[in-house]
């Protein structure tokens, strides 16, 4: 007996390959070349493999797979994004903390700050709850505090002169009070209320104190003497004393033709009016005085 049997022709079937981390147009011409198929059937985010690679096949490479088999994969559109955490204001070694546990790069950079304590984070870039990849850099200003500046010396200059001075020191002026002086002028600064040449916080008030100017009265004596009509006079002596007993000037061993003689005194400070004594001599060798008031004119 003979037995004609006719045996189901068996399917074709190769081995899978590996299409991760290929791009779809890499992975069709790979899985070509073994008669197989491919399919792009969604795209998901992924740290392993970058964006338009191949994340993940549906068989697994060397599985046997019939051939003309369509192949399913998803392509990876690349990291997942998360928020930036907002650390303004956090002290700049637990911002570096949790920017480093969350996957960032911290990046540190110092700044003053009129307001910020020092080690403070001032601001941040990208800006807190910005979406961001892990391994991104975020970029921390930290607050070195005030700065330190000079204070200059504004000593006799004008009270225009100072502010602009420390002003553009970065300091300020808070107030002004006056003063006499006798050495400075009027409208100059006398004192301040910070030394020169101290450094102090960027910002801090200085106060100064301005001359009103001297608190003296000056005036000047004029005037022109006599002789008396007598040819006994041969000299004289003249004295000028103010009011307030003080002897201003004298002149001495006058010959009497040099009479009338004019005094000149000048500077009288706070003496308004005095005396004027003149000491006559006489040729017999004897002597008389004449004493009178004056009045001082005011500078």
């Amino acid at each position: 007996l003979i037995l004609d049997v006719t045996e189901k022709e068996k399917t074709e079937q190769v081995k899978m390959v590996n299409v991760k981390g290929l791009t779809v147009a890499e992975a069709r011409t790979e899985l070509s070349k073994i008669g197989l198929g491919l399919y792009e059937q969604g795209t998901q985010a992924s740290e392993q493999y970058e964006k338009g690679q191949i994340m993940s096949q549906d068989v697994e490479e060397g599985t046997e797979v019939d051939i003309h088999t369509t192949i399913n994969v998803y392509v990876s559109t690349g990291a997942g994004e998360i928020k930036i955490p907002n650390i303004v204001g956090y002290d700049s070694e637990a911002a570096m903390n949790m920017l480093t546990d969350q996957g960032f790069v911290p990046n540190r950079k110092y700044e003053y700050s009129d307001t910020a304590a020092s080690g403070k984070v001032i601001s941040q870039d990208p800006a807190g709850d910005t979406a961001a990849k892990k391994g991104d850099t975020v970029t921390l200003v930290v607050s070195q505090g005030k700065e330190a500046v000079a204070v200059p010396d504004v000593y006799n200059r004008s009270q225009e002169e100072a502010t602009n001075m420390l002003t553009q020191a970065g300091l300020t002026v808070t107030s002004t009070t006056t003063e006499p002086s006798d050495t400075v002028p009027k409208g100059n600064v006398i004192n301040q209320s910070i030394p020169s040449g101290k450094y102090v916080d960027r910002g801090t008030g200085v106060t100064l104190v301005i001359s009103s100017g001297s608190n003296k009265t000056f005036y000047y004596c004029k005037a022109t003497i006599s002789a008396p009509d007598s040819d006994e006079v041969v000299s004289a002596d003249i004295v000028l004393t103010g009011s307030n007993g003080t002897q201003i000037q004298t002149w001495s061993g006058i010959k009497i033709s040099s009479f009338p003689y004019s005094i000149t005194a000048s500077d009288i400070e706070n003496c308004d009016s005095g005396t004027i004594k003149v000491t006559w001599y006489l040729s017999d060798g004897t002597s008389r005085e004449q004493t009178e008031n004056v009045m001082f004119t005011k500078q």
